[in-house]
């Protein structure tokens, strides 16, 4: 579900582009970190071309 805030590079987009408040941007920024860190979502997208 976290993916749908990550940008095809895997950056975490911006809260205007999802509509979130600054609270919610929070909450979302705060567990795509910590998903990262549990090795559930990845740092970087390789997307070799």
């Amino acid at each position: 579900m976290l993916v749908r805030f990550l940008n095809p590079i895997g950056k975490i987009d911006a809260a205007r582009r999802t509509g979130a408040t600054r609270k919610q941007q929070a909450q979302i920024v705060q567990a795509i970190k910590r998903a990262r860190y549990l090795g559930l979502l990845p740092y970087t997208i390789n997307d070799s071309r």
